[in-house]
């Protein structure tokens, strides 16, 4: 049976005083979403509800940690210094052990591993936000604004949007478990036999569940391919990435248009959010130097979209 579109058959009653923010998945582009949150905090935006994806999940709860002052936002900047490529399995070496054993029928479930994530969220958290939020941190523990994690189930093609039980860093290692790249996972809370892998390959702009929220005004943050000419191909894995992306890219535009349509009568509106910002590397072989850079163009270019008060 072929699952239901999320808003399928429903125009879901928004207030459009009730902001939303949607955060996509972008693999190293976090650091650009990071600086979006910060233009968010800098501009007074507060948002009753955040939905995230992948990377976009932790930009999401980086946000939603502290919404006033931005700590998390920094906090999360500090956390990715920690975060290197070799760190996540990633460097060459062990891709092509991995692909060896590939070769040799031994199937692994992912190139690297992404778990490391887990712990570095955890530790982070604990240090910095001992009292707002006391162990176990989960996605409950959100309350102004709350906190919407989705992955995606591997059984039926559906997104799973984590109950509010569950541990945030089990929901974002497995929001973020990218198909081939890192393992699939169990669900950390109930439906434990079906596998979950990355939340952006259902819906990688989660902002349907913001309209069913009731969100009426709905800032879509988008940082991933943004349409436009591309280098030529350098290898395989370059030419499959840049082409998943273009793919990606068009349903994220579908699902913008879509929801902007299904919430427009009630006085919706959907806001795309999308700063042109280089970022070093492709890989999260980041430094400090290097994340704030961008963070800081990325929040200054968001800024500057927000003055002009636009409508989509």
């Amino acid at each position: 049976m072929v699952p239901k579109i999320a808003l399928e058959e429903v125009r879901p009653a928004v207030d459009n005083q009730k902001v939303g923010i949607s955060y996509s998945g972008g693999g190293p582009r976090v650091v650009i979403e990071l600086g979006c949150a910060r233009a968010f905090v800098e501009s007074g935006i507060r948002p009753a509800v955040i939905a995230g994806v992948s990377t976009g999940g932790l930009a999401g709860a980086a946000h939603a940690l502290d919404p006033v002052s931005g700590r998390g936002i920094d906090l999360a900047a500090q956390l990715l210094t920690r975060i290197s490529s070799r760190r996540l399995g990633l460097n060459k070496l062990n891709v092509y052990w991995k692909l060896l054993l590939f070769a040799l029928r031994r199937k692994p479930h992912g190139l690297g591993d992404n778990s490391v994530i887990g712990s570095l969220i955890k530790e982070s958290i604990a240090s910095r936000f001992p009292d707002e939020f006391p162990s176990p941190i989960t996605i409950g523990s959100f309350k102004d604004p709350r906190l919407l994690i989705a992955a995606t189930n591997r059984h039926d093609g559906t997104a799973h949007w984590f109950p509010s039980e569950t541990e945030l860093d089990a929901a974002l290692v497995t929001s973020s478990a990218v198909p081939g790249v890192f393992p699939w996972r169990p669900a950390p809370v109930g439906r434990e036999d079906f596998p979950m892998v990355d939340g952006g390959v259902v819906t990688n702009q989660p902002i349907s569940q913001l309209a069913l929220e009731g969100c009426g005004t709905i800032y879509a943050c988008s940082i991933g391919y943004g349409g436009g000419a591309v280098p030529n191909p350098t290898d395989l894995l370059d030419n499959a990435l840049a082409c998943l992306w273009m793919a990606v890219h068009q349903t994220m535009k579908l699902e913008e248009d879509y929801v902007r349509e299904k919430i427009a009568a009630a006085g919706g509106k959907v806001i795309h959010i999308h700063p042109e910002v280089s970022i070093p590397s492709e890989d999260f072989n980041f430094t400090a130097v290097s994340i704030e850079t961008a963070m800081r163009d990325a929040c200054e270019k968001t800024k500057a979209h927000l003055a002009t008060n636009p409508r989509k």
